[in-house]
């Protein structure tokens, strides 16, 4: 395989190489909003049901719906690190939603 030469500025460099973008406060609370709504769905047994019956263990779901979160973001914002850290925006505010306190988490 060769190697493609990118000068800065170009065309090129702006399709294959693109900026990173971050997350707007109000995409992440919108985000944390859909993951409390998934939560309270969750509780009452409404996802995740495997042969009509619902999960065993809920954490295996919000391990699930996170990291669904963390790709989306990932492709969204076209950097992993970035991700990372709007994920973290978005758990704080949901873990404030569940009215968990800010030294527990």
């Amino acid at each position: 395989m060769g190697t493609i030469l990118v000068e800065t500025g170009s065309i090129w460099r702006r399709i294959f190489l693109p900026e990173p973008v971050t997350a707007s406060e109000v995409q992440k609370a919108g985000l944390a909003r859909i993951l409390q709504s998934r939560y309270h769905k969750l509780s009452v047994g409404e996802l995740y049901r495997v042969g009509g019956r619902p999960l065993s263990e809920p954490t295996e779901a919000i391990t699930l719906d996170t990291g669904m979160v963390l790709i989306g973001l990932s492709e969204c914002l076209r950097s992993s690190s970035e991700a990372e850290k709007a994920l973290r925006d978005i758990l704080m505010l949901f873990f404030a939603a569940l009215g968990i306190p800010h030294e527990v988490r």
